[in-house]
């Protein structure tokens, strides 16, 4: 398995093997005959990737530019680490330090070497670029140095237990070609030791990548992939029932039954570890007023989103933000119930005017469900402005606190619970929409925990105060990944994370 291989194929689920003859025909996607290496997959997306640097890029971007990827680490389902990566193993030398080794005998597709100086640069470029996407997670690491070629050593602030699978999410960057790129340059050019190398990047039209046939883990089973986006979920679709496309990724939940019904398509579907989820921006008015952000959660009700936005078979109703990373579910139950008579009764006659903001084509149904939500909030008696952007204007403005409550999917990129506590409920996380020296206690003593099962206790009682105290967030859904796929694809297996792994998908030429 490689890196992504492992951290997806687990993540999703494995992903079926391939022969280079006949394509396997049984369940999902893939048709009989011969699936061609020399040939050509064409994928649509819903949207163009902001960047293609993964330091800076939201990780649903890495649809296309996985492709291009490894990560440093594989995990297993479970999100345990494997030693089938790019770091074979890893051992903990005291509480606070770490011995990385190495895989020899790899290069990125432009010949530099994968070496413990690219482990360093990489895990460096993530905790030292201020826009880095996981600069907060990286932020338990105090120092990193190459002993040797095939040996790093991290040295971390405080204990810190989940350092392999944070590494699970941190791809390698070649440091020379990096350097001479800028970090804007990588982002339109990049290089990896992964399946496939970028051929052409066309902005607003198409990313096209051709094979590695020299990759560490084995030829890729197309010659090219074409990516290509369509905002509109109807035009996916089309384009999938056509033939301009092979693999349409996010199809809406309306258009199951002609997806089941056409004898040239499958359906692939899977529930995703990728949420949705309302935040707060608890240190800026009006939501500053904890009743205010417990009426509007109040307000918002799960079950009908679900039901009727996505049909029950696009989403499930989620209440937890971290407990579903647990090995057990917290006992007790977070939730804030639906309840629009004790919204109005906490708003006691006022109607507060807010902006309530959320994406426009970049989730399924996003922009419905920001609508829906925001409609429910009036209906306890708030006056609602709404805000939809698109995703680049989205991403723009939220890191610099321009909103005041806002929507958007969330993904765990590793599970283990303090992904999401470091992402979005510590005073150095992503969002800092939420910063509580309270959340940040009960966070150091999760990570300090001597067993798992005292870790979940204490990431239990932080969950409780963060969604039913605090009333950081309002937790959706999760989102069930709708796939139309080609029988002519072979080797496609929905992804429990929503990222493909493309080196193992076939079309027959």
């Amino acid at each position: 398995m490689k890196s992504s291989l492992a951290r997806r194929l687990i993540l999703l689920g494995s992903a079926l093997a391939l022969t280079l003859g006949t394509a396997c025909s049984s369940g999902g996607s893939g048709g009989s005959g011969t699936a061609a290496k020399g040939a050509t997959l064409k994928v649509v997306t819903p949207t163009e990737p902001v960047t293609m640097n993964p330091v800076h890029s939201v990780i649903s971007d890495a649809r296309v530019w996985g492709a291009i990827m490894d990560p440093l680490v594989d995990v297993d389902e479970s999100g345990a680490p494997l030693d089938t990566g790019l770091i074979t193993s890893w051992k903990q030398k005291s509480l606070t330090s770490w011995e990385l080794t190495v895989r020899e005998g790899v290069k990125f597709s432009n010949g530099e070497p994968f070496d413990a100086s690219a482990v360093v640069f990489s895990i460096e470029q993530n905790r030292a670029d201020k826009a880095a996407r996981l600069a907060s997670y990286l932020s338990v690491v105090k120092k990193v140095t190459a002993v040797d070629a095939k040996t790093v050593l991290v040295t971390t602030n405080e204990p810190y237990n989940a350092l392999p699978q944070l590494l699970s999410v941190i791809y390698a960057h070649p440091p020379k070609y990096y350097k001479e790129q800028t970090a804007e340059g990588y982002g339109k050019k990049p290089v990896g030791t992964g399946g496939f190398t970028l051929e052409s990047y066309a902005p607003g039209r198409e990313v096209v990548v051709a094979k590695n046939a020299d990759y560490w883990r084995g030829e890729p089973k197309v010659g090219k992939i074409v990516f290509t986006w369509a905002p509109d979920p109807a035009s996916r679709m089309s384009l999938l029932q056509t033939g301009a496309a092979d693999i349409a990724i996010d199809v809406p939940v309306e258009q199951l039954p002609a997806l089941k019904a056409d004898p040239k398509l499958v359906a692939e579907t899977k529930t995703s570890t990728s949420e949705m989820a309302v935040f707060f921006e608890t240190g800026k008015k009006p939501f500053d007023d904890p009743d205010l952000r417990r009426a509007a959660a109040m307000a918002i009700d799960r079950k009908a989103l679900v039901t009727s936005l996505f049909r029950t078979e696009g989403a499930e109703p989620q209440p937890h933000l971290i407990g579903q990373l647990m090995s057990a579910l917290p006992e007790h139950d977070d939730a804030i119930e639906y309840n629009p008579q004790g919204a109005k009764k906490l708003l006691d006659g006022r109607s507060p005017k807010i902006t309530f903001s959320y994406t426009v084509g970049r989730y399924p149904q996003d922009a419905k469900v920001g609508e829906a939500v925001a409609g429910m909030l009036e209906k306890a008696g708030f006056k609602v402005k709404r805000n939809p952007l698109d995703v680049a204007k989205f991403f723009e403005l939220r890191p610099i606190g321009a909103f005041e409550a806002y929507m958007y999917q969330i993904s765990p990129v590793f599970l283990q619970p303090d992904v999401y506590v470091h992402g979005f409920l510590t005073s150095n996380s992503i969002t800092k929409h939420c910063v509580d020296p309270k959340l940040d206690t009960l966070s150091a003593e999760a990570l300090k925990a001597p067993t798992q099962k005292k870790s979940e206790e204490v990431y239990a009682d932080l969950e409780h105060y963060a969604l039913h105290e605090k009333v950081c967030n309002v937790p959706l859904y999760d989102v069930v990944g709708i796939y139309g796929v080609s029988k002519k694809v072979s080797g496609f297996e929905a992804p429990r994370d929503l990222l493909p792994h493309w080196p193992d998908v076939a079309v027959k030429g």
